[in-house]
């Protein structure tokens, strides 16, 4: 897991963009969260705002549960998240276009054991329903 993390991180960014920003940013993204190796997947939507480097915002599962928080930052193309939800993932993640792709982890407190996830969030279009 951790040796394909460190290849994910370090993939060229050919299409990334800058995130990292002094003027604030907001970004409404579908998300799609998938246990690596597994069927298990989740879908919400992530409300976040961008600013000086600086990520904070909602996630809101498809399934209509209560929002929760999520806290991160940005360096170039790069972002990390903490969601709080599923019993908290941590995203390392990179642009590709307007997509954040990525991957998790969180720890199975019952099992003392580290889950991977893959995570690809789509931005949501003002056309796009309300989740």
């Amino acid at each position: 897991m951790l040796l394909a993390l460190l290849l994910l991180l370090a993939q060229p960014m050919a299409h990334a963009s800058p995130l990292a920003t002094q003027t604030p940013r907001a970004g409404r993204y579908h998300v799609q969260i998938t246990q690596r190796f597994h069927a298990i997947g989740y879908t919400g939507v992530l409300n976040i705002r961008i600013h000086d480097g600086y990520v904070n915002g909602t996630y809101t599962p498809d399934t209509g549960g209560s929002p929760t928080f999520v806290t991160g930052g940005t360096k170039g193309s790069r972002i990390w998240l903490d969601l709080h939800t599923l019993g908290g993932i941590h995203v390392e993640a990179h642009t590709d276009g307007d997509r954040l792709l990525g991957l998790g982890t969180s720890l199975e407190p019952r099992m003392g054991r580290m889950r991977s996830w893959t995570f690809t969030a789509t931005p949501l279009t003002t056309g796009d329903p309300p989740r």
